[in-house]
């Protein structure tokens, strides 16, 4: 929309014999391991316990539980005995696995806490173990260093005994490669695997971040961000932006003040709760976005220096995903009588300013309440550079997975009134889903003025660079073969 900005889980080997009941377990409150709907997704290697006791015991002690052997086992005779598997660190936990003594004569009604500090523990599961020889696996989401499991008697009697313990560790997600090295998807971007996140500002009202070195991490955050501070830092959080629509041009992150510098936005989803012509998800300048999973937006990223401002943007974008922003039939913008004109990016002036390794795919779906797009499910632009707040300078294009969209790239020299437009365009990857205007007429890269458009990686002779991404061949000039111009 073109507008002026405003000023698996991993099992820890513990297993016993015969025992008493169940440990007091502890979990902290911060679980990791399940996605949004509440599904294990990332578990790992086999959690080390460092110290296991119990509250009780018989000749069968504790460390038996974790020896490895399932010849072995603790029991401890009364209800409500307890071990306690000590796993040396605070944890991210998804699960604990448990191989019963005589489990296929009887069941055993037990629960699992967790805890960080060995003195309040949280319960986080009670239930009553199958009939089966067999290991048994019980998920669940917490974050602890002592996990407890507390026997509350069985069928038979009030012995507890447990052959092996095992406790599950959620796996942290890989760190993916250098950007560029690898396509961005939804698994790849946004709020980390296995986090789970805390409300924050739930009224939905606008957040204003006005100290410096602020840092909102784990948080599920309503309301439209305005960062108003230097050195602020937004780190593996849902943001959903405001309740209600905005008066004016904003984002979910606003860095338009002149107070902004060094905004960092990692790690995280963008997605409003309520979609409007008004939101988009990150604008302004002095920010760095980072693996951001961004999506349903007015447009994805603004980019430009601050009006009245000295001319420098100062914007990096990597290893972002972005893609399905918001149509609506009617458009604040009086020339767009066709409606919101979506872009992914949209770069409207200032210098240094660089998108990397983003797998962009500018489509998009109709607002509630909106009528159809013209363009049907194609959004506006992919990525639009053009100069109406200032001109453009060192702005590099390179190593992303650009798709879809009414032109996938657009750089526009006729906006501002200045005489050329320059940018390095270089190895990017090129879909070919644009909107058709006419029998195969569609724009993967469009320049206005070709003799105005300096281009490296485009128009600048020997040094074409992008690529088809299905056959790698490299564009070339024409209706059909990848880069256009309005004007020779």
């Amino acid at each position: 929309m073109m507008r002026l900005p405003l000023a698996a889980c991993c099992l820890l080997s513990v297993f016993a014999s015969c025992g008493p009941e169940g440990l007091d377990s502890d979990l902290a409150a911060d679980p990791l391991g399940y996605d949004e709907a509440g599904v294990v997704t990332a578990c790992g290697p086999k959690a080390a316990a460092t110290g296991i006791t119990a509250s009780t015991s018989d000749t069968n002690l504790p460390a038996n539980a974790i020896d490895g052997n399932v010849a072995t086992r603790w029991s401890g005779l009364g209800v409500g005995a307890f071990l306690t598997v000590d796993l040396g660190s605070v944890q991210s936990l998804c699960g604990v696995s448990l191989q019963w003594y005589r489990g296929a004569e009887r069941q055993n009604r037990f629960a699992l806490s967790v805890s960080s500090d060995a003195v309040t523990f949280q319960q986080v599961l009670s239930t009553t173990s199958a009939l089966s020889a067999e290991t048994q696996s019980y998920p669940l989401v917490a974050r602890g260093r002592y996990v407890r499991i507390t026997v509350n008697g069985n069928t038979q009697n009030d012995w507890a005994s447990i052959n092996e313990v095992q406790v599950n560790a959620a796996q942290p997600p890989p760190t993916p490669g250098a950007p560029g090295t690898y396509k961005p998807s939804a698994s790849t971007t946004g709020v980390r695997a296995g986090t789970t996140l805390t409300p924050y500002n739930t009224s939905g009202a606008d957040l204003v971040i006005s100290r410096d070195g602020t840092v909102l991490e784990n948080l599920d955050i309503y309301g439209d961000i305005k960062v108003r501070a230097r050195n602020v830092v937004i780190r593996n959080s849902r943001l959903r932006g405001g309740k209600a629509i905005p008066s004016g041009n904003t984002g979910i992150v606003d860095a338009n003040s002149a107070e902004v510098f060094n905004l960092l936005v990692e790690d995280c989803t963008l997605t409003p709760d309520r979609p409007s012509y008004y939101r988009d998800g990150i604008v302004g300048h002095e920010y760095t976005a980072r693996r951001n999973h961004i999506y349903r937006t007015n447009d994805g990223l603004g980019i430009f220096a601050r009006p009245g401002g000295s001319g420098v943007a100062n914007v990096t974008a990597e290893a972002n995903y972005i893609h399905t922003l918001t149509y609506w039939s009617w458009d604040p913008v009086p020339s767009h009588t066709d409606g919101t004109h979506n872009d992914c990016v949209q770069i409207q002036g200032g210098a240094n300013i660089h998108l990397i390794g983003n797998t962009i795919k500018c489509d998009q779906v109709d607002g509630v309440g909106s009528g159809p797009s013209p363009r049907g499910n194609h959004a506006g632009q992919g990525v639009l550079v053009q100069q109406n707040v200032f001109p453009v300078s060192n702005v590099v294009i390179e190593k992303n997975w650009l798709d879809d969209a009414g032109a996938t790239l657009k750089l526009n020299n006729t906006v501002g009134g200045y005489a050329s437009i320059s940018a390095v365009v270089r190895d990017n990857l090129f879909g070919r889903n644009q909107y058709d205007y006419n029998v195969g007429s569609q724009y993967v890269i469009r320049l206005y003025d070709w003799s105005a458009s300096l281009i490296d990686g485009v128009n600048q002779p020997g040094n074409t660079t992008n690529r088809w991404e299905d056959t790698k061949a490299l564009l070339q000039v024409g209706k059909t073969l990848g880069i256009r111009y309005d004007v020779l």
